[in-house]
């Protein structure tokens, strides 16, 4: 009996821990078109090289300027915020996404914060439970208590109006360098917000124009979580708005697979690569298959780390880390 009910504790931290460390809320990954300069060898590199100037670069005084104190709820500093985002201030940009981010998924987060602590209660109050468990236990609540409070702070008064603005407040961010930004931006685009979406179609020219010039830049500073939406963007199974763009094209999907492949150290995981590399190699041509792994063997130079470690089961693109 102890050791079932030391068993069911270790399994109850384990799933809050992963509930509360990573949500995951969202899909998969997006790809991009043929447009990209990644999805040929050097194709496209002057003409994107132009767009990417086009991208608003980070402020030179952004480092100087003194933002709103980070406890102050969000409605307070959202204007000030966006303006420095606005005029190319990286750190205000990258602190309203997330904020902004964590108050438009508010009601998910509140709902599985409530669900962490009434499955953790009752097992802090089992009889004959080691003082060292109930204390974990008892830590536990009392810290995803104390996240829901923040998250309430934080979000207190934000309305539809500001909600509104994620798209363009994804997108500023990601121009201006933010990886989690860009990545999200790149995998939802203007599904971020799917009605400002039906109301202002345009944001899907912007998505287009826009989308091409991030993905370089993600690849281009080793982004494996990009790889992966592109490998999955290419594919028979891609969903996203990003696949929309790329369309479904074997030999791209070969490509970035290769690439995440030759980055990956999860056994498991690599096994099964090797094994849809095989299934693809069959699609393909000889000198199809040989330009691909010329080119994965050259852009790994642009990565590091593990690409099975960067890139979780399942993970989402566009979800909300804690702490707030």
């Amino acid at each position: 009996m102890r050791s079932y009910r030391r068993w069911a504790l270790t399994i109850a931290l384990i799933a809050a821990a992963i509930f509360l460390v990573a949500f995951s809320f969202g899909d998969h990954g997006p790809t991009l078109a043929k447009t990209t300069s990644a999805t040929r060898d050097g194709e496209g590199t002057a003409a994107h090289a132009r767009e990417s100037a086009l991208l608003p670069a980070p402020s030179k005084h952004a480092g100087e300027t003194k933002l709103p104190p980070v406890a102050l709820p969000l409605k307070q500093s959202f204007a000030e915020l966006q303006e420095l985002a606005g005029e190319g201030n990286a750190e205000a940009a990258s602190r309203l996404y997330a904020q902004m981010m964590s108050c438009n998924r508010k009601a998910q987060l509140q709902s599985r914060f409530q669900d962490s602590i009434n499955a953790l209660t009752p097992l802090a109050d089992v009889p004959d439970r080691s003082e060292e468990e109930r204390s974990q236990l008892i830590s536990s609540i009392r810290k995803t208590r104390e996240w829901m409070d923040l998250l309430q702070q934080r979000c207190e008064g934000i309305d539809q109006r500001e909600l509104a603005q994620i798209v363009s407040i994804t997108l500023q961010a990601a121009r201006l360098g933010d990886k989690e930004a860009r990545e999200c931006y790149i995998h939802r685009g203007p599904l971020s917000n799917p009605q400002a979406a039906i109301v202002d179609p345009s944001m899907f020219d912007t998505y287009r124009n826009e989308v091409g010039p991030l993905i370089d830049a993600a690849l281009a500073q080793g982004d494996w979580r990009v790889v992966d939406m592109l490998r999955f963007a290419y594919g028979p199974n891609g969903n996203s708005l990003l696949t929309g763009i790329t369309g479904f094209d074997s030999s791209q999907q070969y490509r970035y697979t290769k690439l995440y492949r030759l980055g990956a150290t999860n056994n498991g995981r690599a096994k099964m690569l090797d094994e849809e590399l095989s299934t693809l190699g069959q699609t393909l041509t000889p000198a199809q298959i040989a330009d691909a792994d010329s080119w994965a063997q050259s852009s790994i130079s642009h990565f590091t780390g593990s690409s099975t470690d960067a890139v979780p089961s399942a993970w989402d693109a566009c979800g909300v880390s804690i702490p707030l």
